[in-house]
């Protein structure tokens, strides 16, 4: 029941209140409904905000940049006066602002030195400086010309002075500008590691020729020999060539350079001397322990840095350049500032005179005078001969000082059977005679054969030159003039005969010291004394010269075998190291010698052992061999094969000495009279 009334109660009074708050829920359902016409009015407004915003951000966005066009932009700035002078706003601005602040120098750039070499007139204190041509060496090996060049010392090294390099280089270059301008061949030589391209650069430059490999020795002083097979060709004025005169090159001397520059004289002393011999000056760098005396101009400089000599061959080239331009233009004005060293003909003439010396020598060719006879042209045959016969002599002396105790061991041998062999032989005559008896009759051989091994060398050379003419003249290529081995045994053979008319009795005369007793019992006094005696006994030629035929038979052989070992041997050498002969050094060339002398020996001692016999024997009824072949026969008869042998040993002993030593003098002496 209690539930009942409080249902009843609570709903009664629920419902009262509904009734009271429905007036004011239709008040709010009227202003609710005029809120969401005021939210729809603002959407609406909104909405066409955002479209306005939309349309001002499309009109502000950019349009789509056209294709750049260069002719339409180029048309537009010619037409729009504001780049013009926008241009001349811009300019006048750099002028106004070019004295403030600082502007970079031309900075050092050695990698150009090659490719760009410096002008003379580019020559700075600060550019030998940058290229280290200041720094000498160390003290301790200054050579004392080079004192007016020397600024100072620094840690122990010599500080050149780049006032006098400057002063120099540029004088240098004057020199060689005037060269060129004159016409004349410069070479530029430098053969150290690097140097190659400074080298050929400049000869480029200068119109020159270049050396950086090696110098062959006597290029310049023989050089008809060494370069008679380089090719020439005939340029007029202008540098063009003119091959209508090439026929005519033949007869004309090798060319000899008017200057040669050199980078490093200390390596090329004997291209320095060779030039100084001819009257060729030179341009050297001059290092302080080099000798400024070496060339006709020095440049006191560092010839060790590659910079340094990248400058001055650069300069020169340089210098070279402008003479060669200078001579040019002289030429194209009509002017030639120079003398053409080859005595040419016009082309006409000169085959209307080789058809004509044709003609006259019944189809002979025309000799070519290369190599001997153009060297004999130029230093003529006379001195050259002087030359052959003094190297000959020194030869000569040397080989008798060497081989005297020798000959003497083998004479003994050959011509008395007291003796067992050499050591007995060498033991016995100095025991029984003194060491002195060594040297027997050595004046005589001395003199005499001082002059036996001068016509040797003499005639020898005589006879090569005479066969290297005549395989000139049969027609060859140049150069073919070298000789064959039969032709050098020829000429060995015919110095050989040229000497037996010497040799024989000198010889005669000192066999016959060799072999008189000794003490009271000697036959001759003297030299001079066993000549008379000789002469009175059966006259000169059966007295004097016996035994001269079996001589001229040995002489021939002999020297023939000599020299064709020799030269074969030198010319082998040559071959295989690729260099000249001149440069093969002093122990290879007595080592060959002495070989040589082995072959010698070898080849011809038979008949040096009938010699002996027949110059050793007696006169009247004590004389055992009537005559060469009746010697010859005797001694087979009674020693055998083995006579003709006899004291070979001490022989061979003796020739490799004896014959080195004669090669060494001779070949050195040639080479300094050369």
């Amino acid at each position: 029941m209690i539930v009942r009334r409080l249902a009843a109660r609570t709903g009664r009074s629920a419902f009262a209140q509904a009734n009271a708050a429905a007036a004011p829920a239709r008040q709010w359902r009227r202003s609710f409904a005029s809120d969401v016409d005021l939210l729809e009015h603002s959407a609406d407004n909104s909405l066409k905000e955002t479209r306005s915003i939309e349309t001002a951000l499309n009109s502000s966005m950019p349009q789509p940049v056209p294709s750049y066009n260069p002719d339409a932009a180029r048309q537009a700035a010619l037409t729009d006066p504001t780049v013009a002078v926008n241009w001349y706003n811009k300019k006048e601005l750099e002028r106004i602002l070019k004295p403030v602040g600082t502007a970079p120098e031309p900075h050092y750039q050695p990698h150009t030195l090659i490719t760009n070499p410096p002008r003379p007139e580019d020559v700075t204190l600060e550019l030998l400086l940058a290229s280290q041509a200041h720094l000498g060496h160390a003290t301790s090996v200054w050579n004392p010309s080079n004192a007016r060049y020397i600024f100072g010392i620094r840690d122990g090294i010599h500080i050149i002075s780049l006032d006098q390099t400057a002063a120099y280089l540029r004088r240098a270059a004057k020199v060689v500008t005037e060269v060129c301008r004159r016409g004349g061949l410069v070479l530029f030589v430098g053969t150290r590691n690097g140097q190659d391209r400074s080298v050929v650069k400049a000869a480029k430059l200068a119109k020159g020729c270049h050396l950086f490999d090696r110098w062959i020795p006597g290029s310049v002083t023989n050089g008809q020999q060494i370069l008679g097979n380089c090719k020439l060709k005939v340029v007029d004025e202008l540098d063009r060539d003119m091959p209508d005169f090439e026929d005519q090159l033949t007869d004309q001397p090798v060319l000899k350079p008017d200057l040669v520059v050199c980078l490093n004289p200390l390596e090329n002393y004997v291209l320095l001397h060779e030039c100084g011999l001819n009257h060729i000056p030179t341009i050297g760098i001059i290092d302080t322990d080099a000798d400024s005396t070496w060339v006709t101009y020095p440049i006191p400089a560092n010839d060790d840095s590659l910079r340094c000599t990248n400058v001055i061959a650069g300069v020169l080239g340089r210098a070279g350049e402008e003479g060669q331009k200078l001579r040019l233009e002289a030429a194209r004005q009509g002017i030639v500032t120079y003398k053409g060293r080859a005595k040419l003909e016009e082309p006409d003439t000169f085959a209307s005179k080789q058809k004509q010396q044709e003609g006259g020598q019944a189809g002979e060719k025309p000799t070519r005078k290369m190599g001997v006879e153009a060297e004999l042209e130029e230093t003529g045959g006379l001195a050259r001969t002087v030359k052959d016969l003094f190297a000959g002599a020194a030869g000569g002396i040397a080989q008798v000082l060497l081989g005297q105790p020798f000959d003497i061991v083998k004479v003994r041998l050959q011509t008395s059977e007291q003796y067992s062999g050499a050591v007995d032989a060498g033991t016995k005559i100095w025991k029984n005679e003194g060491p002195l008896a060594f040297y027997k009759g050595t004046l005589t051989p001395l003199i005499g054969i001082g002059a036996c091994v001068s016509v040797q060398f003499g005639a020898f050379h005589y006879a090569r030159r005479q066969f290297e003419a005549r395989n000139i003249a049969r027609g060859g290529p140049l150069g073919s003039h070298d000789l064959s081995y039969g032709q050098y045994y020829a000429a060995g053979a015919f110095a050989g005969i040229a000497n037996a008319g010497i040799s024989g009795p000198i010889e005669h005369v000192r066999i016959r010291l060799q072999t008189q007793p000794h003490g009271a019992g000697r036959l001759y006094s003297g030299p001079l004394d066993c000549v008379r005696k000789l002469a009175a006994h059966e006259g000169v030629l059966r007295g004097l010269y016996r035994g001269e035929a079996v001589t001229i038979l040995r002489e021939a052989q002999a020297y023939g075998v000599w020299f064709l070992s020799f030269e074969y041997l030198m010319n082998a050498d040559a071959k295989r190291n690729k260099i000249d002969r001149r440069e093969i050094s002093t122990p290879k060339v007595a080592l060959y010698g002495g070989l040589a002398g082995e072959a010698l020996w070898l080849g011809s001692y038979p008949f040096d052992v009938v010699k002996s016999k027949m110059q050793s024997d007696g006169f009247g009824k004590e004389q055992r061999y009537k005559s060469m072949t009746d010697c010859f026969k005797k001694t087979w008869a009674h020693e055998g094969l083995g006579g003709f042998w006899k004291g070979i040993l001490p022989t061979l002993f003796r020739a490799m000495p004896v014959s080195a030593g004669t090669f060494a003098v001779v070949e050195l002496t040639m080479r300094m009279l050369t």
